[in-house]
Parts: C-alpha cells; structure tokens; sequence
C-alpha cells in the first residue's frame, strides 16, 4: 500500500498544501491532526496487516508442525505394530497353527488321493461285478429255458 504525503507550507499564518490549498492557522492545526491521525491510521492498518500475516504465518506454521508430528508418530506406530506384531506370542502361536494347518491340510490331501485311486478300483470291480452278474443271470435263464423244452419243468 503507498502513502502519499502532503507537505505543507506556512506563510505569513496561512498553509499552502502541495495540492494546492490555502488554509488558516486554525486550519493548520486540524490539517496537522488531521493528516498525523490519518498517517496513524495508516499506519496502523499496515502494521496490523503486518500483524495479521504474521498470526497467519504462525498458525500455519504450527499446524505444519503438529501434522509433522502425527505422521511422524504414525509412521512409528506402524513399525511398531510390524515389529511387535510378528514376534508376539500371539502371532507365534498363530504361526504355529498354521504350520500344524498346512500338515493336517497335507496329510488329508494324501488321504484323499489314496482314496479316489481305491474308489476307481472299486468302481472298476463293480463294473465288472455287474457284467459278471448279467452273464449268469443270461446263463440261468438259458438253462431255464432248455429244462422248459426239455419238459422237465
């Protein structure tokens, strides 16, 4: 913001002001109070936008420093949480039960395995039981039939 001044000048009890005004003495008092009250106000209100950028300026910076210090204490909550977090007693022993997990998990997978191999045989032996079944149940009613012809029945 520019201050512009105006300079006054004093002949024979008279102000001339650079822009061009005549005033009496009692002018110049009230012109001297007049333009010292509006400088201070000037003044004033540039000190105060001063003051106002400065609290600004503070606020922000203080806000930049607490959010330093969250992130910073995040970032150290997380490592520990990841260092604490794999060797507590509580992951060990989740660990542990999922080692113990997996083995169950492999030996039934094994089980399995052998079971559907035996089930094939099974299946296979079946079919074949069932074939063998049609045979003589073709070769019981061909005897039936030739002991019919043969009238002994």
């Amino acid at each position: 913001m520019e201050i512009f001044a105006i300079t006054p000048i004093v002949f024979k009890g008279l102000v001339r002001t650079s822009c061009g005004g005549v005033h009496s003495n009692k002018t110049k008092l009230d012109f001297y109070s007049k333009f010292k009250y509006k400088s201070s106000m000037n003044d004033e209100r540039i000190s105060r936008l001063d003051t106002m950028d400065e609290i600004a300026f503070r606020e922000l910076k203080a806000e930049n420093k607490r959010l330093k210090k969250r992130a910073q204490e995040a970032e150290g909550e997380v490592t520990i949480v990841k260092g604490i977090g794999q060797n507590s007693p509580e992951m060990k022993a989740l660990a542990a039960r999922v080692k113990q997990l997996e083995s169950s998990l492999t030996r039934c997978l094994e089980i399995n395995e052998s079971h559907q191999k035996y089930n094939g045989q099974l299946q296979i032996r079946l079919t074949e039981v069932e074939q063998d079944n049609k045979k003589l149940a073709h070769q019981i009613e061909d005897k039936v039939n030739q002991l019919r012809k043969s009238g002994m029945m």
